[in-house]
């Protein structure tokens, strides 16, 4: 499951890139989306996402007495991911805010 994280994680991140790439970055003038900049250039430190629930999953299984379950393990596990390739693909899609800056070099051409 944590592969899955993983692999989805590292596609989501080049596919940020890629549509960043394609919107004009960094020549456009466009208002850049936050968190996809986030994404694009810190996407890495989501890779610590599926570390954590694999140590944290493991220790479950091995110390609640009957608890938690293998079950459990998988849910969350597709929950995590279910929330990693939704953030992801919000990040793809939303690369910029529809806003574009004038600069007074585009201002001074446009008269």
């Amino acid at each position: 499951m944590a592969l899955l994280q993983v692999f989805a994680i590292i596609v989501g991140v080049f596919m940020t890139r890629v549509a960043f790439f394609n919107a004009g970055y960094p020549d456009s003038g466009a208002e850049w989306n936050r968190w996809s900049m986030v994404v694009r250039n810190y996407g890495f430190l989501l890779l610590l996402i599926p570390a954590m629930w694999t140590a944290v999953a493991t220790y479950l299984e091995q110390f609640s007495y009957h608890r938690w379950s293998r079950r459990w393990t998988l849910c969350s596990g597709f929950f995590v991911l279910a929330s990693l390739v939704a953030i992801l693909c919000w990040s793809c899609s939303h690369t910029y805010n529809g806003r574009v800056r004038i600069t007074q070099t585009d201002h001074a051409s446009a008269l």
